[in-house]
């Protein structure tokens, strides 16, 4: 794809995390699934970004 494909630019968040830090990356994936459930991310994105940006 290319590089100004909008899945890879434009409004979005990431984390750099270590191919071999798998600890790491589940942390990362299983405290944003909780921050999505109860509400925190679309309240955050909503106070920081005029809007309530999707939790792709």
């Amino acid at each position: 794809m290319p590089i100004n494909d909008p899945i890879y630019a434009g409004q979005g968040k990431a984390f750099a995390v270590r191919l071999d830090d798998n600890t790491l990356a589940k942390a990362l994936v299983d405290g944003l699934a909780v921050l999505i459930a109860n509400g925190t991310h679309a309240e955050l994105t909503k106070k920081w970004f005029g809007t309530e940006m999707p939790a792709k």
